[in-house]
């Protein structure tokens, strides 16, 4: 997604986490630092193969919900909510 939007970016900052919600549920953060993706942008218009194929995969095979956007104080937020297995 960076290499996009901006090849000679260097991050600083990288971080991310995992949370349960509710039950039977996890919900997953990646953020950056870097200079995050333009207003109106979305994983569907993207000429990002590898980005359709998350979204593909997190959708319709582990029916989830992934979405990739602005980060507050610059930046992407990529925030994956996902089903735990029964």
């Amino acid at each position: 997604m960076i290499r996009e939007h901006a090849p000679a970016v260097r991050l600083d900052d990288v971080d991310g986490g995992a949370r349960p919600v509710g039950r039977g549920a996890e919900h997953l953060d990646v953020l950056d630092d870097g200079v995050g993706v333009p207003e109106g942008w979305s994983i569907d218009g993207s000429a990002n193969l590898g980005l359709r194929i998350a979204s593909t995969l997190v959708e319709s095979e582990l029916s989830g919900q992934l979405e990739v956007g602005q980060r507050d104080g610059g930046g992407t937020r990529c925030t994956a909510d996902l089903p735990l297995p029964r």
